[in-house]
């Protein structure tokens, strides 16, 4: 079964591909946007033809009564290609995952295996090209590919509404709202998370944007619910004008989120 929808999540990667390669002579100049170096998306849509490929590592580390808990995600990968002049499909991986827990006693135990996939919309309601207020819908769907203990054990489907709000002196605020839901592992209910992103952004050079983040989020089970927040700093780099490179930070500010959380990475545009 998991094998099944692993290889319909690449044989989809790749018609994304030809798709993107086929059209991208004819595509419509729009100014660079990626998703990076925040943590959900961006409401600015790619024009049709173009694909952009967003890739990154991922460390964090929870520690705890129980011991110290760490993890690293390598390739985590969003394939987006536009479709219409409004709307692209986004077709991503969250990466080979490692799991290292050390315990009190200092016993060392470690997990490693492929993650999820996810299939996602991007529909802009508002300036796709993300100038002025752009506003967009990104309904997505985590599809359970991944190893038991790393990924998800059923799929999971949500919906995002990111919006961008131009401030004075060049200053941008994206707010990202969001809901998402999946069956708990009992299989009789399901989990419930909401919450939403809101992020402050700024140019300081021609190619440097740096940015300030927090987040929130509460998770509703079926027995309780739980909050969870946290404050991230990170910066995009303009290395040529279709490649971004990007590193941040974040720190756990409530609940059983990581305490430090370190990820560098890449957008490129094709």
């Amino acid at each position: 079964m998991m094998k099944s929808l692993f290889t319909r999540a690449a044989l989809l990667g790749a018609s994304v591909i030809a798709f993107g390669a086929a059209a991208s002579a004819h595509a419509e100049e729009r100014p660079f946007c990626s998703g990076r170096p925040g943590m959900g998306t961006s409401p600015c849509a790619l024009s049709p033809g173009r694909v952009m490929l967003e890739t990154g590592v991922d460390w964090q580390r929870i520690e705890d009564d129980t011991g110290l808990h760490d993890t690293t995600a390598f390739g985590q990968a969003i394939l987006r290609v536009g479709v219409t002049s409004t709307m692209e499909l986004n077709v991503g991986w969250n990466g080979f995952t490692t799991l290292r827990d050390r315990d009190q006693s200092g016993e060392v135990a470690v997990d490693h295996g492929a993650a999820d996939a996810l299939i996602a919309l991007k529909y802009n309601l508002k300036n796709p090209d993300g100038s002025g207020v752009s506003i967009a819908l990104y309904p997505f769907l985590t599809v359970p590919v991944g190893k038991r203990g790393i990924g998800l054990e059923h799929m999971s489907a949500g919906l995002v509404v990111p919006v961008t709000l131009p401030l004075p002196h060049e200053f941008s605020l994206d707010i990202q709202p969001q809901i998402s839901a999946v069956v708990d592992d009992t299989s009789t209910g399901h989990n419930i998370t909401w919450g939403t992103t809101v992020t402050l952004a700024r140019p300081v050079t021609a190619r440097l944007t740096l940015q300030a983040e927090v987040g929130w989020q509460r998770v509703e089970t079926v027995e309780r619910g739980e909050s969870t927040a946290y404050v991230g700093f990170a910066g995009g780099y303009m290395l040529t004008p279709r490649l971004q490179l990007d590193v941040g930070i974040n720190l756990r500010l409530l609940g059983q989120v990581a305490d430090h959380q370190v990820f560098f990475g890449m957008s490129r545009l094709f």
